[in-house]
């Protein structure tokens, strides 16, 4: 699909997410609509647009058409797109026709050019027999190669996404009894869409995700996102970055559609003792992921899948696992290497698998992937969702505010936002309560 395309089907789904939120402010429908060139007299009309009853299904039906046409196998689903694209827009609605006005003929061209060519591409007839060395090749080539993926549902619905981030130090050289934490901020694929253009205080999630704290003092260190230790470093907060911070957080511990999960623990001694024995902090860590994305996935629908994006952490350059493997690692501008990965994917996926013995399904392995955020963006694809692409610095910004979230309530002082300030979808458990 061309990137014109992709950018029609793009706008036409938010132009019907901001339609279907009641809560939207304005300024973004405004703004959205002159993206789509539309006239001030038409932009009037669905600005004042309450749509209920069959122009509400409409417009949800319309909803989840496009998405089809947002998936990896969109091909699969034009036909269907096609037919209901066709019955909602021709609808007599007078608000209805302005949105036919707007994006009816762009995604009717789109259906068509697609059909065409999936109907003058038939099926090959090619076939071989079963003991032609063709065949021998092909099923020597299966048996010896393992999927490195894992196949995702075709309904965004069906994806849930979880970005994760780790808060104090996990170098169990310095580490041996500090306070560490882990949480994941996590959602569907189709919840996750609106939510970078969001607005809060007049920004969008994504300027703000991306951009360091606006309240800082100048002498403030300030990182190139939003890192909420430049203002904790700072003791006691000015009234104005205090609002700023704590505005933020409460965003996210009451959204409605982003869940906040996490473990801790006020001793490390906890996972050196009687988690990871090995005292390597990538082992440690994978663990700990693992732990927490086995408590998920029983309870998502058996046709979902779960995925997982991480950032690479750095690691102390004398840590003992590379001491023993007599390794030589390159360091970085700060003097640390980056974490052994292949050791962090081993110990995740051994102790997800564990923790979900007991459930005796063994699809669950099939339905989860976890990967660097760069790594699974690309092998999934996760862009072609309308999602900010993985160097989009949005994602380290929200993933913070999560393990923020749960340093204030258990690791810290509760400076910027406190137990009563937060809703059901935000949990964190300790360690202890899981060894």
């Amino acid at each position: 699909m061309s990137i014109e395309d992709q950018n029609i089907i793009s706008h036409s789904f938010k132009l019907l997410n901001l339609l279907l939120d009641k809560d939207e402010q304005s300024v973004l429908k405004i703004s959205l609509l002159k993206e789509l060139n539309v006239s001030d007299a038409d932009a009037k009309t669905l600005l004042l647009w309450q749509p209920k009853g069959n122009d509400l299904d409409g417009l949800q039906q319309l909803k989840k058409a496009i998405e089809l046409l947002r998936t990896p196998n969109a091909a699969r689903h034009w036909r269907q797109s096609n037919d209901t694209i066709k019955q909602v827009l021709q609808a007599s609605s007078p608000t209805i026709q302005v949105l036919n006005k707007i994006m009816y003929t762009s995604l009717m061209v789109l259906c068509a050019e697609r059909l065409k060519s999936l109907v003058s591409s038939p099926p090959s007839h090619k076939s071989h027999s079963p003991h032609s060395p063709h065949n021998r090749t092909k099923a020597q080539s299966k048996a010896s190669t393992k999927k490195s993926v894992i196949e995702l549902p075709n309904n965004p619905n069906n994806i849930w996404l979880a970005i994760g981030d780790e808060t104090g130090n996990w170098d169990y050289e310095t580490s041996t009894r500090n306070k560490l934490g882990l949480s994941i901020v996590f959602a569907r694929l189709s919840d996750w869409q609106p939510v970078f253009s969001e607005m809060l205080k007049g920004r969008s999630i994504q300027a703000i995700m991306s951009s360091p704290l606006q309240q800082l003092p100048e002498f403030a260190n300030k990182s190139n996102f939003h890192h909420s230790i430049d203002a904790m470093k700072l003791g006691k907060p000015s009234p104005e970055l205090y609002q700023e911070l704590n505005g933020n957080l409460n965003w996210l511990a009451n959204h409605t559609h982003l869940s906040t999960m996490g473990l801790y623990t006020k001793n490390a001694s906890q996972i050196w003792d009687h988690l990871d024995s090995s005292k390597d902090a990538s082992s440690a860590l994978g663990q700990c992921y693992g732990l927490l994305m086995a408590s998920i996935m029983p309870f998502i629908e058996p046709s979902d899948c779960l995925l997982l994006g991480f950032d690479r952490r750095s690691e102390s350059e004398n840590n003992l696992a590379a001491q023993r493997a007599g390794q030589q690692l390159k360091t970085n501008i700060n003097g640390r290497v980056l974490m052994d990965e292949r050791t962090f994917h081993a110990s995740l996926r051994n102790q997800f698998s564990q923790s979900l013995e007991k459930w005796k399904d063994k699809s669950f392995i099939n339905r989860f992937d976890a990967l660097s955020s760069q790594q699974l963006f690309k092998t999934y694809q996760l862009e072609k969702y309308g999602l900010p692409t993985a160097h989009d610095k949005a994602w380290p910004g929200l993933s913070d505010l999560g393990a923020t979230i749960l340093n204030q309530l258990h690791l810290g002082d509760s400076t910027f936002i406190t137990q009563y300030e937060i809703s059901d979808n935000v949990y964190f458990f300790n360690l202890k309560e899981v060894l």
